[in-house]
């Protein structure tokens, strides 16, 4: 009998195992093998009037994060270079390719013009049977760059024709204004580009004339490609007093990675059932830091006793017994709210980053433009509820303390197949970027640039 207990308890124990494994690889994606090409990040700004510009965020190299305005930036950061090819996705899924052709300083804050190209149909379903070009030095880390680039020291060599057919060249194509080491322009130089427009008509802004590759043969290179010939030059608003309506997250990198769709699919049934319990999070986390940063909420709402009859038995008869309910907390009027339900594991389970504005009434009677409070939270879907994993409120008066944080959107930063969040920073002296990867039970910040 000893033995039998002892014989189905580990057999209990072996299934339970297996069951657990194949719960894990379920939920988790095996990551990547290690990369050895460099990854630039950047954020794609989108305004009313349709012009674009590219901010740099981070440049992951050897293992390691840098921020991609000071990198090798000689003036003009490394990740602006002209003919760079930024991949613009949302929700992890590529959207459009953007060419930068010129980089513009404004305020010792850099940001590349250029042009956009939505991707068709076609180009998304072919895209992973397209190779990309590869130079001959194998030791030289290098993004995807046309035949014949300037700046690279090896020769490159095209790869095998792809399957969806490139444009052919077009020798009425407008062609970038260069220099050679001489200073005396080129000769293969036309007509300038309609990108170098916003830059010369930019306020208070700067135009980088070279916008070559770096000498060091040691130097990696990002992917490069033809300048398309989609949007024409617009002047660029006052981005100190507008605000883009849109931002998109951007990568260039020539090794290969495989796009999944980090959204989180649900009828809208349960999408509307999630919400509603991330609004109430966000409102929770309003009334726990209130206290602490003086922030006036209204009153809690007063509920009136309810009465209930309970039977005791035939010997005591019945009697009326009141009940209290507990006041119930005030329902906050939340402004400019965002909510995106992400699928971060591949577990089938919901990721959520909820965040809104909060103006006290007091304040907003007093003033239209009264200062605002903004909340964000991120959660993961347990079940029927909701675990906060990750909170934060800000605070008008202490920006560079608690600032204002915005999500972007998820994205893979260095193509390992693991997911992160970046968030934009608005704080009192600028502008800095945070990029955060969910654990367990919280956040682990991955990467944050200084304010600009």
């Amino acid at each position: 009998m000893y033995l039998y207990r002892k014989t189905m308890q580990a057999v209990t124990l072996a299934t339970a195992s297996v069951v657990f494994s194949f719960t894990l690889q379920a939920q988790f994606q095996i990551p990547a093998p290690e990369r050895k090409t460099p990854r630039a990040v950047g954020v794609l700004e989108t305004f009313k009037n349709g012009s674009r510009r590219l901010v740099p965020v981070t440049f992951f190299y050897e293992k390691h994060y840098y921020d991609a305005t000071f990198y090798h930036a000689t003036p003009v950061p490394f990740t602006l270079y002209s003919e760079t090819v930024y991949e613009i996705q949302q929700y992890g899924k590529p959207m459009g390719i953007f060419t930068v052709q010129s980089a513009t300083e404004i305020s010792a804050v850099w940001f590349g013009n250029g042009r956009y190209k939505p991707l068709p149909d076609a180009f998304l379903q072919a895209k992973k049977k397209i190779a990309p070009i590869v130079l001959e030095d194998p030791s030289k880390p290098v993004l995807h760059r046309r035949a014949g680039s300037e700046g690279d020291s090896p020769t490159a060599r095209p790869a095998p024709a792809p399957s969806v057919p490139e444009a052919e060249e077009d020798p009425d194509r407008p062609k970038l204004h260069r220099r050679d080491r001489a200073g005396s322009a080129s000769s293969d130089t036309s007509t300038q580009t309609p990108a170098q427009g916003p830059a010369a008509h930019s306020p208070a802004g700067s135009a980088a004339e070279e916008l070559t590759p770096s000498d060091d043969p040691d130097h990696p290179v990002l992917r490069r490609g033809k300048p398309v010939r989609e949007q024409g030059g617009r002047d660029l608003p006052d981005f100190k007093r507008e605000e883009p309506i849109s931002r998109q997250v951007a990568i260039s990198d020539a090794g290969p990675s495989e796009t999944h769709s980090l959204i989180y699919l649900c009828p809208p049934e349960e999408r509307s059932r999630i919400e509603a319990s991330a609004r109430e999070l966000a409102q929770a986390e309003l009334r726990r830091m209130a206290a602490q940063r003086g922030l006036a909420l209204p009153a809690l709402v007063k509920t009136a006793a309810v009465a209930k009859t309970t039977a005791s038995g035939k010997a005591t008869g019945s009697k009326r017994v009141a009940a209290v309910t507990a006041p119930a907390p005030p329902e906050l009027n939340l402004d400019d709210e965002q909510f995106v339900p992400y699928d971060l594991d591949y577990g089938n389970y919901a990721t959520v980053v909820f965040s809104a504005r909060y103006t006290p009434e007091a304040a907003l009677a007093m003033s239209a433009k009264a200062k605002s409070w903004m909340v964000t939270v991120v959660a993961r879907q347990d079940e029927d509820k909701l675990i906060k994993l990750y909170s934060a409120v800000s605070d008008p008066r202490e920006l560079n303390l608690y600032p204002e944080l915005r999500l972007v959107d998820a994205l893979d930063p260095d193509g390992s197949g693991r997911a992160a969040l970046l968030f934009r920073e608005q704080k009192q002296d600028g502008v800095s970027w945070l990029m955060g990867r969910l654990t367990g039970y919280g956040m682990q910040t991955v990467f944050e640039t200084p304010s600009r």
